[in-house]
Formats: C-alpha cells, structure tokens, sequence
C-alpha cells in the first residue's frame, strides 16, 4: 500500500473547538465543521482564524476548508484540544 492509499484511509481525531495547526505553520486554525462527504466518503474539516486587519481595530476571519487525501490534510497537527 503506498502512502498516498494510506492518507486517504486515515481519518483525523478533530472536534468542533479544537485548535490545529499545519506542519511548518506558525498560525493557530479553529475547527469550526467537521463531516464526511456522503458519495466519497471522505472526511471534510473546516478550519477559521481570526486575525487583525490593515487598520488595525477590524478583526477579519479567514477560513480554510481541508479535505481528506490532499496535502493540507496531512500537514495538520492538533495543538490543543477542546
């Protein structure tokens, strides 16, 4: 089995709340959905972080959705949980 088969079989142990963050990656990401694709059945994490923006008083909230099998979903790391 080659490793590309073996990322796409494992399934990440993430929750609403946790906080992970990418492999060379120094910013934290929030879980804020996680759920599997019905026809693939593959798992999908949506991930948001907050940061502040050109001015300095807004705050602007990115978001980032990973799926199972692509490089980010292997890059992931769970920091802290909930």
């Amino acid at each position: 089995m080659n490793e590309e088969d073996l990322w796409n079989k494992i399934l990440l142990v993430v929750q609403v709340g946790d906080v992970v963050r990418f492999k060379y990656g120094k910013v934290d990401w929030h879980v804020l959905a996680v759920s599997k694709l019905p026809r693939s059945n593959r798992q999908w994490i949506k991930l948001y972080r907050q940061r502040r923006g050109p001015m300095g008083w807004m705050v602007e909230t990115l978001y980032k959705e990973v799926l199972q099998g692509t490089v980010g979903y292997r890059q992931i790391r769970i920091v802290r949980g909930v």
